[in-house]
């Protein structure tokens, strides 16, 4: 028995209003009853305050239901895709046979409204919910991006939806796996909670006869997944449950004629004076051998162009290869004086020129942000030897322009103290030592260098300075543990022997979370992590190991399983100490990396990994200020790193000034961002904003008595999520056809959806039955209104007001 009300009016609405409207009644009768004698004084106006509230409440339609279930009821849970693949068209050929006879905006519907029609019905074809409500427990559930939305209930007595009312632009990416198994499967909380509901709908009801599904799950889709796990291992789950998923395949099962700009795969930073190499992945159905023209424009310039044939491919990956110097050029005369730049940036699009009877022009660009350093990065490679890997890492940063290499190889200091140096030269103080961006320390010891040389280097590090170890079979770095060097070291070092037998490499699951241990980029987004786990289990393990205690604060990315120990070693380890970072690789054999595969790993290993522990440079500046926003280019939804240094006319660095950021967009709205003293010696300030939307951000600073450098300006780009719903657009009937196999149901297409009812009409061998009692037109209210009038007329009568 439930208590409802289908009133015109909200029921909390029609409440105050009756309640505010009996109070007022009350108020003006209870100066005609002041005078009277209990209960006359308050009794009467109470009475007449009732009945009007009791009339009023009329208003909100109020219902008794009774539900009387008899028999076996199961749950039926219809979910439709509600992402951005199911807003398509597709050709007449997949609409039913009719539509030659509909008019031409209804045969253009798009898969959402035919599935949404499929469900709810419309004029012509009468709604499958309203049969289905009598004989199941109905819910339906639109899925949205990474979750789903409940639409609809049937024991929630609400007349069925016309039509799904959802966001006009839907997340690009459907997971069709999360959100059936969170509101399916559950939890065992909300496995007890439906068994509660259950027993508690049949208290009045006639014991259930036989035994059979439960529960039962109807989806609605094109069979697109791009996001969360495999759905194969949902539908394994849902039949190991005893749950039949019945799909419902709504879509064309041909792609349409279209061309896209997909990605942009472009280095993060190149030299300004030399070339920039990279990618564009497009979709290429334009048929067969056409012609298709893919262009990078700066501006209204084309920078780089080449003419394509097309081979029908839905990922096609063309190398692009140009000099940024003359794009470099025009940036940098943009500048006023006294602004110096350490980098560029260059705002470019990707751009594949339409082509006839395309689908979908509207995808065919895609905007992306060039960094070209003007200044070299500094490199300090300090080792005892020119061993395998110091000659890999000094040949791999010294070809690359962006990178300046400075190599020091000493062994020992003879009896006179003087040091014995094949190459290169330690830096003298400390201002030659803070030129560097980046310091790599093999297998050389303390012997090598004198305290105020290795006290040069953990200030450098200090001062955020970023320092790789890499150890060696000779025991050097041993001896680092006493000297100024020891509080630098993630790890704790002794004289064990060396691990060897080291079958395989893997990250730990912090390491999974770094960019600088991603070695393969994978366009199936959630799967990138597995791909990546495998290609490190995959690469030339090192012959053997250092054994090292990871010390206190320090974090493992990077693990070696071996035939001798039970638990992992540790590889990679890392902390932060002062404002710069520390690494400890446990091996010198990253080289082995590069067999038969070159550069391909070893190389993007080192340079991601640098990138990820140096401080990123600050990118404009004057004579006060100097700004720096990380990266060039981020994705809607992250935050960006605002970087601040003041410095005052003296040239000293301000570490207690009030510093804001200014992001302002094209449209002239701006937001304000705070920044915090991170180091106050250096007068460094910074902070993350909020999540980003799309578009373009002119960056600013706001600092008291820092009017005059308004001028130091840079700028951002926030681009949308990669559209993996535009990458793939036919119906993916085979994956739909899996799962209803797999979990114990059906697959039909749209056209022959019937089956799919039919199927699921044995399912319940019992009905619903529900009574509904109108209260507002019953005669036991119009009794108790004229009840309370009576009552109040009575006692008037014997006051003598009446």
């Amino acid at each position: 028995m439930r208590l409802l009300f289908h009133g015109d009016l909200p029921l909390t609405i029609t409440v105050a209003l009756a309640a505010a409207v009996a109070a007022g009644v009350i108020w003006f009768y209870r100066r005609e009853t002041r005078g009277l004698a209990q209960p006359h004084a308050w009794g009467l106006p109470l009475l007449r305050g009732a009945a009007v509230f009791l009339a009023l409440l009329m208003l909100a339609g109020p219902v008794l239901q009774h539900r009387m279930v008899t028999g076996n009821i199961p749950r039926l849970d219809i979910y439709i895709d509600a992402s951005g693949s199911m807003l398509a068209t597709d050709a007449a050929a997949t609409l039913p046979s009719d539509a030659a006879e509909q008019p031409p905006a209804t045969r253009q519907r798009t898969r959402l409204q035919r599935a949404s029609q499929l469900v709810l019905g419309s004029d012509a074809q009468p709604s499958w919910l309203e049969a289905l409500q009598s004989t199941h427990d109905v819910y339906l559930h639109a899925l949205v991006g990474n979750g789903s939305r409940l639409i609809w209930e049937s024991r929630s007595d609400l007349p069925i939806p016309v039509a799904l009312e959802l966001d006009a632009s839907p997340p690009p990416l459907t997971n069709l796996s999360d959100p059936i198994a969170a509101g399916v499967l559950g939890t065992e909380e909300a496995a007890e909670t439906q068994a509660q509901q259950s027993a508690a709908g049949q208290n009045d009801e006639t014991p259930t006869r036989g035994e059979g599904p439960r529960r039962a799950v109807v989806l609605l889709s094109d069979g697109q997944h791009n996001a969360g796990p495999p759905p194969q291992s949902l539908a394994q789950r849902l039949g190991d449950a005893t749950v039949p998923l019945y799909a419902i395949g709504v879509g064309s099962p041909e792609e349409p004629q279209d061309v896209a700009v997909l990605g942009v795969e472009a280095p993060g930073s190149v030299s300004a004076g030399g070339r920039a190499s990279g990618a564009i992945t497009i979709k290429d159905l334009a048929g067969e051998g056409a012609a298709l023209r893919l262009r990078i424009l700066f501006g209204d310039q084309t920078v780089w162009q080449q003419t394509l044939t097309s081979e029908n491919q839905l990922l096609r990956r063309v190398p692009f290869d140009f000099s940024v110097a003359p794009w470099v050029a025009q940036v940098r005369g943009r500048d006023a004086a006294g602004i110096e730049r350490t980098r560029v940036t260059l705002p470019l699009r990707a751009m594949i020129d339409p082509i006839a009877d395309e689908y979908d022009a509207g995808n065919n660009e895609h905007a992306f942000r060039l960094a070209a350093n003007l200044r070299q990065r500094r490199l300090l490679i300090v080792d005892s030897r020119a061993r395998w890997e110091t000659r890999y890492l000094r040949n791999l940063f010294d070809r690359d322009p962006t990178w300046q290499v400075q190599t020091v190889l000493a062994s020992r200091r003879t009896n006179s103290g003087s040091l014995h140096v094949s190459e290169g030269s330690f830096p003298a103080d400390s201002q030659t030592m803070a030129s560097f961006d980046a310091v790599i320390w093999g297998d050389v010891g303390t012997e090598a260098f004198s305290g105020d040389e290795l006290r040069r280097l953990r200030e450098f590090a200090s001062q955020g300075g970023a320092v790789v170890f890499i150890d060696g079979n000779r025991d050097a770095l041993v001896g680092l543990s006493g000297s100024p060097l020891g509080p630098l070291l993630p790890v704790r070092l002794d004289d064990r022997p060396l691990a060897a037998g080291v079958r395989s490499l893997a990250p730990t699951a912090s390491g999974d979370q770094q960019a600088a241990l991603r070695l393969i980029s994978d366009d199936q987004g959630t799967e990138e992590g597995e791909a990546n786990h495998n290609l490190w289990n995959q690469l030339p393990p090192p012959t053997t190991l250092r054994r090292v205690n990871v010390a206190p604060g320090a974090e493992v990315w990077l693990e070696a399983t071996t035939s001798d120990s039970e638990t992992p070693l540790p590889v990679l380890v890392t902390r932060l100490f002062g404002g710069g970072q520390i690494v400890y690789l446990a091996t010198d054999q990253t080289w082995r990396w590069r067999y038969r595969v070159a550069d391909r790993y070893h190389a993007r290993f080192w340079n991601q990994l640098l990138e990820a522990i140096m401080q990123p440079p600050f990118e404009v500046r004057d004579q006060y200020i100097a700004l720096a926003t990380g990266a060039p280019q981020y994705t809607a939804g992250e935050a960006a790193l605002i970087r601040v240094r003041l410095r005052d006319g003296d040239g000293q660095n301000v570490g207690n000034a009030i510093v804001e950021a200014v992001l302002a967009d094209p449209s002239g709205s701006a937001q304000t961002v705070l920044l915090h003293s991170v180091d106050a010696d250096r007068g460094v300030y910074e902070a993350r904003t909020g999540p980003l939307s799309e578009g373009q951000y002119e960056v600013s600073v706001r600092a008291a008595g820092y009017h005059s450098s308004e001028a130091v300006k840079t700028s951002l780009l926030v681009v949308p999520p990669p559209d993996r719903e535009a990458a793939r657009l036919a119906l993916n009937a085979e994956l739909l056809r899996s799962l209803a196999e797999a979990s114990g149901g059906i697959y039909a297409s749209e056209h022959d959806a019937e089956r799919v009812w039919r199927a699921i009409e044995p399912l319940s061998d019992g009905r619903i039955e529900t009574r509904r009692y109108a209260l507002a037109e019953s005669f036991p209210w119009f009794f108790a209104v004229v009840g309370l009038l009576t009552v109040e007329w009575w006692l008037r009568k014997q006051a003598g007001l009446v």
